[in-house]
C-alpha cells in the first residue's frame, strides 16, 4: 500500500536523512503518509542527538501530519490521496527495481529475502485481501486507505506521547500514550470483528490488506510487550487506567510482523532484538533466544 513510503523510511533507517527529506518533502502538505514519514526523520535525529530543539520540531511535524489527515474529510479527498499514493508507489517500484539491478537495495528491504526469523505457524488468524491493489474496487480502496489513515493517527499520537515524555511533559505524554493505545485497541477489535464476519460467510465483511494487519499488530504488540517489562507496581497502575500487559501475545504479534517483510517489519525486528538480546525472560532458553538474531 505504501511502497513509496517504505523507500523513504529505508533511507531514514540507514541514516540517509538528506535522501529521505529530498524524497518526501515535496508531498508533505498533500500526502498524509508522506507527512508522517517526514516527521520520522526528525524523530530519528532527536533520538540520536537528545536535542530538545529536535524533539520540539518532531512534535511540530507530527502535528502537521495530523492536520493533513484531518483535511481528508470526504471520500473525494481520500480518493485524490489514494490516486497520488498509487502514482508514487509506481514511481518507487521502478526506483527499487533499478536499485536491485545496481545492488543498492539492502537485504532487509528485499521482498524475496528470507525472513530473519524462521517462519512458524502463529495464532494470528486474520483473512487478507489477496487481490492485487491495481485490481481493487473503489470500495476496497476506500475501506483500506481510510483505516490506514486511522492507523497513522494512532502512530502519530504514540510518537507524540513518547516525545513529550522525553521532553519532561509527563501529563501530556501519558495522555497521548493512552489515546494511542485506545486507538490501536479499537483497530484490532475492528479487524477481529471483520474476520469473524468473513469466517461466517457474511457478504458485508471487509477484507483488509496485510499491511493494515501488520501496522495494527505492531502497534498493539509494542504496547503489550513494553508494559510487560516495566516494574510490577507501574504495570498495575497502567492497567488500572486502561492499558493491558500480555507479553507472549505481544511477542507473537511482533514476530508475525517481522516475518512478513512489510512496512513495519523493521520496527518489529528492532523490538524483538531488544527482547531477545537485552531483556530475555528468566525462564527462557538463552541459546534459542540468541539464535533468532545470530
Amino acid at each position: 500500500m505504501h511502497t513509496f513510503i517504505q523507500r523513504g523510511e529505508r533511507f531514514t533507517w540507514n541514516n540517509q536523512f538528506e535522501e529521505a527529506e529530498k524524497m518526501l518533502k515535496p508531498y508533505v502538505k498533500t500526502n498524509a503518509r508522506c507527512a508522517h514519514a517526514f516527521s520520522s526523520i526528525m524523530n530519528a535525529k532527536s533520538g540520536m542527538s537528545g536535542s530538545v530543539a529536535h524533539r520540539n520540531e518532531t512534535i511540530e511535524l507530527l502535528s502537521q501530519a495530523q492536520d493533513v489527515i484531518k483535511s481528508l474529510n470526504s471520500d473525494d479527498k481520500v480518493r485524490a490521496y489514494i490516486k497520488e499514493t498509487l502514482e508514487l508507489n509506481a514511481k518507487a517500484k521502478e526506483l527499487n527495481e533499478q536499485d536491485m539491478k545496481d545492488g543498492k537495495l539492502p537485504d532487509i528491504m528485499h521482498e524475496k529475502t528470507k525472513s530473519l526469523l524462521e517462519f512458524k505457524e502463529r495464532h494470528v488468524k486474520l483473512p487478507r485481501l489477496e487481490t492485487p491493489i491495481e485490481e481493487w474496487t473503489d470500495k476496497q480502496l476506500l475501506d483500506n486507505y481510510k483505516i490506514d489513515l486511522r492507523i497513522a493517527t494512532s502512530e502519530i499520537t504514540l510518537w507524540r506521547g513518547i516525545t513529550q515524555l522525553q521532553n519532561a511533559s509527563p501529563l501530556k505524554g501519558a495522555y497521548n500514550l493512552r489515546k494511542a493505545w485506545k486507538g490501536f485497541q479499537s483497530l484490532l477489535k475492528e479487524l477481529e470483528s471483520e474476520a469473524e464476519k468473513h469466517n461466517k460467510g457474511q457478504a458485508n465483511a471487509i477484507l483488509y490488506h496485510k499491511d493494515v494487519h501488520e501496522m495494527v499488530l505492531v502497534g498493539v504488540g509494542i504496547f503489550y510487550y513494553l508494559l510487560s517489562v516495566l516494574p510490577a507496581t507501574i504495570t498495575k497502575l497502567l492497567e488500572f487506567i486502561g492499558f493491558k500487559s500480555e507479553r507472549e501475545v505481544g511477542i507473537e504479534y511482533l514476530e508475525h510482523v517481522a516475518c512478513e517483510r512489510g512496512p513495519r517489519s523493521i520496527t518489529a525486528i528492532l523490538m524483538l532484538s531488544i527482547n531477545y538480546l537485552f531483556i530475555p525472560s528468566a525462564l527462557e532458553d538463552k541459546t534459542v533466544a540468541l539464535s533468532q538474531f545470530k
